[in-house]
């Protein structure tokens, strides 16, 4: 019992810290894990030496998914934001899109879910949706309208690859380019302001977006 409300006052502060911006999500996730984990230390459900094997194995294992899609989604808004995209989230009318249920077999389940989230989309305006995920693109896209979801849904490379042709989002030349020949010529940072640079850094930001785009069908 009183490992059990130590575990949820734990998740009510890490929560509370994360809405107001105190505590990034990144970080509270890790520190989340080991303070559980430590917890049955204490407890006596767990051994010290099983400590890491628990964090790191099958803490990690949990906090995997949550952990790359509160990165990918964070540093996705920042971008946004910085180009000065007018955007929002769903956030708690969110719901799964009903792919895995339909890949499983479970149509009902799908096409409830689906039913739902295209009454909740309709309810707003906007123009597009850009998805993380080649699997929610493809359930959006194209299969939500039969059910009467017809939306313009965008991979988030596509996206990117928009605002960095506009201008809208500049990328630094050292994250792409250190050191590199180029036509028998060695390039360093100092001369990121140099045409054949920026000309280096356009070819390499375009095969890494149509790399991706590729992979997921965009």
């Amino acid at each position: 019992m009183t490992t059990g409300l130590l575990i949820l006052a734990i998740f009510l502060v890490a929560a509370i810290l994360m809405f107001f911006r105190v505590l990034p999500a990144m970080l509270a996730l890790p520190l989340m894990a080991v303070a559980i984990a430590g917890i049955e230390v204490v407890g006596g459900t767990l051994a010290f030496s099983d400590l890491m094997r628990a964090v790191l194995a099958d803490g990690a294992t949990r906090l995997a998914d949550a952990m790359v899609i509160a990165m990918l989604g964070g540093m996705l808004s920042s971008l946004m934001q910085k180009a000065g995209v007018d955007f929002a989230i769903l956030g708690e009318e969110e719901k799964c899109t009903g792919d895995p249920a339909r890949r499983m077999g479970n149509e009902y389940l799908a096409q409830s879910l689906i039913t739902e989230n295209v009454s909740t989309l309709n309810s707003y305006s906007f123009s597009r949706i850009v998805v993380t995920c080649p699997h929610c693109m493809q359930a959006l896209g194209k299969e939500y309208r039969q059910f009467g979801g017809a939306y313009e849904v965008v991979h988030h490379t596509t996206m990117l690859r928009e605002l960095i042709g506009s201008g809208k989002l500049r990328v630094p030349a050292r994250f792409f380019v250190r050191r590199r020949r180029v036509g028998g010529r060695r390039f360093r940072l100092g001369l990121r302001g140099t045409q054949r640079l920026e000309e280096l850094r356009e070819r390499e930001l375009d095969v890494a977006l149509t790399v991706e785009e590729r992979r997921v069908g965009a």
